[in-house]
């Protein structure tokens, strides 16, 4: 994900939780004070409640609930859609596409990097970064068959479908146009 998008994403569902809390609590106390301040103020004679006091502010405590809720649900909601649609889409295939880095992410959150730590790590999520032409590199998430198929520095055909590397056929031998690949590390080319 587009790190202000991801960014973005949390901070509305921060935001959203804020809210409908603060929407909640403040619902509870003004109902609460709403009810002893009607106690209070009864007339003798008809008991009818002249003045609610801080009730009258209940609705404006159920609308910052409301717009909470609506701010969780829509981030969640955008979350799904995205991780959905990321795999989703036209087929695209790159030639001499190269294999700049590989790793994985454990569903702790930790990086994992070495084949030992993959066998460690509880539904592990794997990650190649893939660098398509001169000026493009592009991250691309992919299962755990194709992640061992790209090694570091390799090149190949990518097929990617958005953010998900679907298939790599890594080229055996020398690349097979290597004036259309300009590799970063050279210098003075």
């Amino acid at each position: 994900m587009d790190p202000l998008k991801e960014k973005l994403t949390g901070l509305t569902l921060a935001v959203g939780v804020v809210l409908a809390v603060c929407g909640c609590v403040s619902t509870l106390v003004f109902g609460m004070g709403g009810v002893f301040r009607a106690t209070y103020t009864r007339t003798p004679v008809t008991n009818q409640i002249t003045d609610v006091g801080p009730m009258n502010w209940i609705p404006n405590s159920l609308t910052w609930f409301a717009i909470g809720m609506l701010m969780i649900a829509g981030s969640i909601g955008y979350g799904i859609w995205y991780n959905h649609a990321s795999k989703g889409g036209t087929r695209t295939v790159f030639e001499n596409a190269r294999v700049m880095s590989r790793y994985g992410i454990a569903k702790d959150g930790t990086m994992l990097n070495s084949s030992w730590e993959f066998e460690m790590a509880d539904r592990p999520r794997f990650y190649v970064r893939l660098q398509t032409s001169p000026h493009d590199a592009s991250e691309y998430e992919c299962d755990e068959p194709v992640f061992w198929q790209c090694g570091e520095g390799m090149y190949g055909e990518a097929e990617v479908q958005r953010k998900w590397l679907g298939r790599f056929t890594p080229y055996i031998g020398m690349v097979q146009s290597a004036d259309d690949v300009v590799d970063p590390f050279v210098r003075g080319a």
